[in-house]
């Protein structure tokens, strides 16, 4: 869809009205990603008009920049690590946006009253994509990357995951459960619903005690690191947030792994070849102080501390779940509340309804 779509603009010319939108339903959802996961759980009303009405927000200048810097570094590791120094790197990024910035997503984005593109702005936009890139080799060298990693690029997961996620999932099953049906979940009253998403990158390394080989994903965050300088316990939930996206990929993986394990369970060699996933890394592209700096987790030495920490993840991701199907049950777009972050988008979608159709912050005393 355009930047500037009638749908998509700033000031439509009509009203928009929920008893017009997708004949007059709030339609259910038929999956869930972790950026819809996420939405929801800070913006029942942003996830509304984004997820279920389809009313997406335009592209911005950051969406595009971290678009871009993504391509980019997942282009460099097609390249022989001797080829993947900074320049290369830059260049790619270059590429990448010359490719696209005269489509219609991008298109719009620098443009003014007075001119179709502001080239100046769009020069500081760009240079900013290439500072955030050598903040990346400053912090990890991709000519230092060397086979087998990446392991894996731009992976698509998918699972179905039990509503009742004391039963188990896709492939795993709790101890003295019997597993349920996973049929696809095209309706609000499936025994299973689909989560899917993309892993930027999977990587093999080393456990620190026994030397053995696991998975790391590794994910590329183009906004700054969350400056983690509160209370230990503040910094704990603020680490645990942020690594909440990651830890919904681990549960997919694990599922898709032991969906094949299944396929060849007597198949021993091709049992073995399946790697744990332990370890998570968000990696920024920077900070506070401008440089890059990860941010690690580390999934637990044994199975059982895995599998125990995923299944938590799995109660949380159902009970998101059941609070949007109890939601759309109602029929009633004032169910989904918005939320009080100026920045947040149900403030300016919001404004696009007729007035009273959705619901809207109550009106201060005077």
């Amino acid at each position: 869809m355009a930047a500037f779509d009638p749908v998509d603009s700033e000031k439509p010319a009509e009203l928009l009205d929920p008893q017009t939108l997708h004949n007059g339903t709030i339609p259910y959802p038929t999956a869930l990603s972790p950026s819809a996961i996420l939405e929801f759980q800070k913006c029942p009303q942003s996830y509304l008009f984004q997820y279920l009405y389809k009313l997406k927000q335009p592209t911005s200048l950051a969406l595009a920049k971290g678009s871009m810097l993504h391509h980019a570094l997942e282009q460099v590791y097609d390249l022989q690590p001797a080829e993947r120094d900074l320049s290369t790197l830059q260049n790619l990024f270059r590429r990448v946006w010359s490719q696209h910035r005269e489509s219609d997503v991008y298109r719009d984005l620098f443009a003014t009253p007075e001119a179709a593109r502001d080239l100046a702005m769009e020069s500081v936009w760009g240079r900013e994509g290439l500072q955030l890139l050598q903040n990346y080799v400053r912090l990890e060298n991709p000519q230092a990357v060397t086979r087998p990693n990446p392991v894996q690029r731009e992976i698509w997961v998918r699972a179905h995951l039990t509503i009742d996620s004391s039963q188990g999932a896709t492939g795993y099953v709790l101890p003295g459960r019997k597993p349920q049906a996973t049929s696809t979940p095209n309706n609000k009253d499936a025994a299973a619903f689909l989560v899917r998403g993309i892993v930027d990158r999977l990587d093999m390394v080393r456990t620190p005690e026994s030397k053995q080989a696991v998975l790391q994903i590794v994910d590329y965050k183009t906004g700054k690191a969350p400056h983690l300088k509160y209370s230990a316990g503040m910094n704990q939930k603020i680490r645990d947030e942020a690594l909440f996206q990651l830890q919904i990929y681990a549960l997919l993986l694990r599922e898709k792994q032991l969906q094949k394990q299944q396929q060849f369970e007597d198949d021993a060699a091709a049992s073995s070849q399946t790697l744990p996933v332990r370890f998570l890394r968000l990696l920024y592209l920077t900070n506070v102080n401008d440089q890059a700096e990860t941010l690690d987790m580390d999934l637990g030495a044994t199975p059982l501390e895995r599998d125990s920490r995923l299944q938590d993840v799995h109660a949380q991701i159902s009970t998101v779940w059941n609070s949007i199907i109890d939601m759309v049950s109602r029929q009633d777009p004032h169910a989904f509340v918005g939320c009080d972050r100026s920045f947040c988008y149900c403030h300016k979608c919001r404004s696009r309804f007729v007035p009273g159709s959705v619901w809207e912050p109550p009106v201060e005393p005077t």
